[in-house]
């Protein structure tokens, strides 16, 4: 029942809350506080895909018009390589990623019905993102929902009023009021050798080659290293990208299909997600890049963009076979 700055039983004494990923004040720690530690782990760990596949389902609905075609891609997300994957390897990471849905579906939902309620579905959302520990994951999450936002103000304008602009305020209140977690973070940050070696040694070994795309189908091409027989570049956890091959194929569908505006925003985040974790000069030069923070990224953590946009437009291919 005290804030744990400090943890003296970590080496001769390490940072607690200014790691960010002990997730502190994330809202589903305090369940540690009630309940024995292993009954929460297991059901914090059981419930990311229960989470992350209703959030998908209520974005999917405001969408694509039958239902079925947003149950699909809920489940599709739901059960994804990176949903499962990051739910065993830490609760973290995988409730950082979760609450992605759940942005989409506010930003959609308030566009379409102007409810104040929406604007906090947001903001809420992204809180719980960022308190979970896992930065990297937060701002993609933000700054795709960041553009999705300002892509439906642009091609919607003459539809929506300039109401519709208060669309944005909930990314402008999330920096202030996380400034209790952000802050703490950033001060270990500077004490750290992170940003002064990951970026210039480790993010290097995460670009991925191009021949990774036959991930898509084969999702243990290069093996899996639970059969202790993994030979891919980087690491499993961090390159898999895999949704099934049957959400693969209605998402082929959609692309070559005619598509709407909606559909091409996320076919968009596909393309640019993989160029981005692809071993190219562009990644090379985010990576060699003055920027702190942002080039110690490992730069195949993208694919949370690139697994989500597919699972989207895999229900739109559903919703187009369906008619």
């Amino acid at each position: 029942w005290e804030i744990p700055f400090w943890n003296p039983y970590s080496f001769s004494g390490n940072y607690h809350l200014g790691l960010s990923e002990t997730a502190v004040f994330y809202p589903l720690s305090f369940l540690f506080l009630i309940f024995r530690q292993i009954d929460v782990w297991v059901f914090l760990t059981i419930i990311e895909p229960v989470i992350a596949g209703i959030g998908m389902y209520f974005f999917l609905k405001r969408i694509v018009p039958n239902e079925k075609s947003a149950i699909f891609g809920a489940l599709a997300f739901a059960f994804s390589g990176i949903v499962i994957v990051r739910a065993v390897e830490g609760l973290s990471v995988g409730h950082t990623l979760i609450w992605m849905p759940y942005v989409f579906w506010g930003i959609e939902s308030f566009f379409q019905t102007k409810k104040i309620r929406f604007l906090w579905l947001i903001l809420f959302s992204l809180f719980f993102s960022l308190l979970a520990g896992w930065f990297q994951f937060t701002f993609y999450i933000f700054a795709l929902g960041l553009i999705y936002a300002i892509f439906k103000l642009y091609f919607y304008s003459k539809i929506y009023p300039k109401s519709n602009y208060l669309v944005i305020i909930p990314f402008l209140i999330l920096p202030l009021i996380t400034l209790f977690h952000t802050i703490p973070a950033f001060q270990t940050l500077l004490e750290s050798s992170r940003s002064a070696l990951e970026g210039r040694i480790f993010s290097y070994y995460h670009l991925m080659p191009l021949s990774h795309i036959f991930t898509l189908i084969i999702p243990d091409f290069w093996g899996n290293p639970a059969a202790y027989n993994y030979f891919g570049k980087s690491d499993y956890k961090e390159s898999i990208m895999f949704i099934g091959m049957v959400p693969l194929v209605f998402s082929i569908i959609s692309i070559i299909k005619q598509k709407s505006k909606e559909e091409l925003f996320f076919i968009g985040a596909i393309i640019i997600s993989l160029v981005l974790a692809i071993d190219s000069p562009l990644s090379k030069l985010i990576i060699s890049s003055p920027l702190p923070i942002f080039s110690s990224f490992l730069p195949n953590r993208i694919f949370l963009v690139t697994t989500f946009s597919f699972c989207v437009i895999a229900a739109y291919g559903l919703d187009y076979v369906l008619k």
